[in-house]
């Protein structure tokens, strides 16, 4: 994500407005987002609640680099 004013994501969420995020900055949009889909090569590869995606092996490895 590019930078904003800090809060300005957090607030527009808290609202109810989705958000679309496109970007590899994986780590801030987990800890931003409830939930996301994950796209490799334009196929949906994992989705559900961030915190769950955030502890997936497979994400972290392939997006976070853990």
């Amino acid at each position: 994500m590019a930078p904003a004013t800090p809060g300005t994501v957090e607030r527009i969420g808290a609202d109810g407005t989705a958000i679309l995020t496109a970007g590899q900055d994986a780590t801030s949009t987990l800890r931003i987002a409830d939930r996301a889909d994950v796209l490799e090569h334009g196929l949906t590869v994992r989705e559900g609640p961030s915190r769950a995606l955030a502890d997936d092996d497979y994400i972290r490895h392939i997006f976070l680099g853990i």
